[in-house]
């Protein structure tokens, strides 16, 4: 399960297609961004339904959640922006996903 939410948040799913429509405004690249918010939304539930004595990889979970929601929310901000004409040059200052903490919680998971 946590190779496939991985593998669902990283290169080439949800993050890759973040960037890309950052980059290129497509819509078809956000509703990509969508398939794949839902697909890790329900995969990080089931993964949380677990119920693991660690609070560790509770936290990582949730962390990795957070992040998720993240960039989701950037990139329908971004929608409304290339919506609203806004340039792209003026979209990628404003545009700031954290997620620092992404690779350390997978790593926690990834151990437990």
């Amino acid at each position: 399960m946590l190779i496939s939410i991985r593998e669902e948040f990283g290169y080439g799913d949800m993050m890759h297609n973040f960037k890309d429509y950052l980059l290129l405004g497509a819509e078809k690249i956000i509703a990509r961004v969508d398939i794949h918010y839902r697909k890790l939304n329900a995969e990080l539930k089931d993964f949380a339904a677990l119920k693991s004595v660690f609070s560790t990889k509770e936290d990582a979970s949730n962390a990795i959640s957070v992040i998720v929601a993240s960039y989701y929310r950037s990139a329908r901000d971004v929608e409304g922006s290339f919506k609203a004409g806004t340039p792209l040059s003026q979209i990628d200052k404003t545009v700031q996903v954290g997620d620092e903490t992404t690779a350390e919680a997978f790593e926690i998971l990834r151990k437990e």
